[in-house]
């Protein structure tokens, strides 16, 4: 009878906290020697510290006009990186900023200017008003 009692209070113990016990063995296979994440792409990567060593892709955009991308470095800080298409990735052609996870997506601001990326957009900001509105086609990792 007892053995009964405790098979299920282990088995009510495990139904109530599966969705932790899944984020747990989620958290373990992304880490560590057995990680899936992608690595942070080369032309990203070396805007960041110590050249994006261990930077990990976090999502990768098109806008039709610039390539976005956001990583996550080896310290757990979130970087934006715009990046013009069809031109040579230089300071010129390209922006790199920290960024900050948001309830909708991660906000970089440059100065005067701020780019919020927010579901499928990216809206750019200039002292607050709207420069610009596009739509982000993700691109595959």
């Amino acid at each position: 009878m007892v053995r009964v009692v405790l098979i299920g209070v282990a088995a009510l113990v495990l139904f109530t906290n599966l969705g932790r016990i899944g984020d747990l063995f989620g958290s373990l296979s992304t880490s560590g020697t057995g990680r899936t994440a992608k690595p942070c792409p080369v032309e990203a990567a070396r805007w960041l510290p110590a050249e994006g060593e261990d930077a990990e892709l976090v999502a990768r955009y098109d806008t039709g006009k610039h390539t976005v991308t956001i990583c996550r470095d080896s310290a757990g800080s979130y970087h934006y990186d715009g990046q013009l298409k069809g031109k040579p990735t230089t300071s010129d052609n390209h922006i790199s900023l920290p960024a900050e996870q948001t309830a909708t997506g991660f906000v970089a601001v440059n100065g005067d200017y701020r780019y919020e990326i927010s579901g499928q957009e990216l809206t750019v900001k200039h002292k607050g008003k709207i420069q610009a509105r596009m739509r982000l086609e993700p691109l595959p990792s």
